[in-house]
């Protein structure tokens, strides 16, 4: 196997490992009164919980897609 074909697949193995770990989400965030109750966490993965806090920072789920309908629909 070449050189960059092992990069290649060293690269797509790292990415499907990242996908599996997992992370605690606060579905209210801390920030804005929420708790550490089971009720408010979401147990999500790494690059998704990334995502969320990327795209919509430390929004309540229902701001989140009031922004969505408003802007990209």
């Amino acid at each position: 196997m070449g050189k960059k074909r092992k990069e290649l697949e060293r690269r797509k193995k790292e990415r499907r490992e990242r996908n599996q770990m997992l992370s605690t989400h606060h579905i209210i965030p801390t920030s804005r009164g929420g708790t550490d109750s089971p009720s408010n966490l979401k147990t999500v993965c790494v690059l998704k919980h990334r995502a969320w806090h990327a795209l919509f920072s430390n929004m309540l789920p229902e701001e989140a897609i009031e922004l969505i309908r408003k802007e990209w629909m």
